[in-house]
């Protein structure tokens, strides 16, 4: 028995004990498909807020699984700056890499250069077309050489609610 189906056979014999919060955890499932799974039984479920509620919501599971919103605020965030970063596509929007260069294709929630495929410039590039390969999204990404001896890093960004906001 799957774990999500133990979770609403007990749902169901527990109902008296409501409402409960069912917090998904993210990092423990490789598999998008699954998470989305339990999205759609948890919101059968708990279809009222005096049953409960699951966390993190479904939107925020599809910002984890894509990234997209985080790789449109880096972009933002250096053109306003103006520092360097990757030139990244939009799945499904206009490609924004010079024709004729070697680019690459990288797979959200993938870790180092575990999921990265150097593409020819004859390559068809994932942003053409919403690409998904086993529910998660292609990113099409600028080739940068030093990234090859450099390696990749993480940027982690903290908000400061006393600070003044500023709209992107």
């Amino acid at each position: 028995m799957s774990t999500l189906q133990a979770f609403h056979d007990w749902f169901l014999r527990n109902q008296d004990k409501l409402p409960v919060l069912v917090y998904l955890e993210l990092s423990a499932c490789d598999n998008p498909n699954s998470i989305a799974a339990a999205c759609n039984r948890l919101e059968v479920d708990l279809d009222h807020p005096s049953k409960g509620a699951f966390y993190p919501s479904r939107c925020e599971v599809l910002s984890y699984y894509t990234r997209s919103e985080d790789v449109l605020v880096l972009n933002e965030i250096a053109r306003e700056m103006g520092t360097f970063r990757p030139r990244t596509c939009q799945p499904g929007k206009r490609c924004q890499q010079d024709p004729g260069k070697v680019t690459v294709s990288k797979r959200s929630n993938s870790c180092k250069s575990e999921h990265v495929r150097l593409l020819d410039p004859d390559d068809n590039p994932p942003c053409h077309f919403p690409l998904t390969v086993q529910g998660y999204t292609l990113i099409h990404e600028e080739y940068v050489d030093m990234l090859q001896t450099f390696g990749e890093f993480r940027i982690f960004l903290a908000v400061d609610h006393s600070a003044p906001s500023k709209d992107l």
